[in-house]
């Protein structure tokens, strides 16, 4: 015979060595309740898991052991103690280590899920590094295209305007030809006329037009020249800009 405590606390029971035939019966009739509260992780009191999660209460009260003497009825609330409170821990304690166990495997897949997604958010970060690098590079060419496009047309304008000042020339040159020779025309017929003084008036008028002609058309050689200078200018400007954003990349 094993002494027990009677009162509820942290007791722990001890467990009598003698009568395994008695304490088999007894296993045997053990009920385990509210077995899906078994699984929480607060600390539940031992004596709470056998007043609440087992049919403790209604085995010491059974017929068989009341109607026991004190001494007897004391050893078998002792056995029924015993193995009431011993299948609830060990219940509980599978179900937790099988929780355990699965939250450990959660954990390890969601580890796993966390580094897959750690490498797609690198890729996708690498990727949008190059997208913008990309841009950049096609903003500058860009850029480079644009002042070549530029200067390119600055050098289609010079050139139109080196024709149209060539045009101009050789046409001034006809006319400057055409009054010569109406000058000498008019300088053949002042003789032949004996130098009339209308006739050398109107010449001198016509070779005042030419004159005023020709200063017309040096004026405008002049201005030509002008801007063929500025255009020279402002392709050089370009030029000098072209280089220094090819040498900057």
């Amino acid at each position: 015979m094993v002494k027990t405590k009677n009162t509820e606390g942290n007791d722990q029971s001890t467990a009598p060595k003698n009568n395994k035939v008695n304490y088999d019966h007894w296993r045997g009739l053990v009920k385990i309740r509210r077995i899906n509260e078994l699984s929480t992780f607060e600390h539940i009191p031992a004596y709470k898991l056998r007043h609440e999660f087992t049919n403790y209460d209604e085995l010491i009260y059974l017929p068989e052991v009341r109607t026991l003497d004190a001494l007897e009825r004391d050893r078998e609330v002792a056995i029924i103690k015993y193995v009431c409170t011993s299948q609830v821990l060990q219940r509980r304690t599978g179900i937790l280590k099988d929780k355990a166990s699965k939250l450990s495997d959660t954990i390890r897949t969601l580890e796993a899920d966390a580094n897959a997604f750690q490498k797609i958010i690198l890729k996708l970060q690498s990727l949008i590094f190059s997208k913008d690098k990309k841009i950049n590079d096609l903003e500058q060419h860009n850029k480079v295209l644009t002042t070549q496009n530029e200067i390119l047309q600055l050098k289609i304008e010079e050139h139109t305007a080196t024709n149209e000042l060539q045009t101009e020339l050789d046409r001034l040159k006809k006319e400057l030809e055409r009054a010569n020779k109406r000058k000498a025309e008019l300088a053949k017929n002042n003789q032949s006329l004996g130098g009339r003084v209308a006739h050398t008036e109107r010449y001198k008028r016509q070779r005042d037009e030419a004159k005023a002609q020709l200063q017309h058309l040096q004026d405008q050689v002049t201005s030509l020249i002008w801007e063929m200078q500025q255009l020279r200018q402002e392709n050089d400007r370009l030029s000098q800009r072209l280089l220094n954003m090819e040498q900057a990349e």
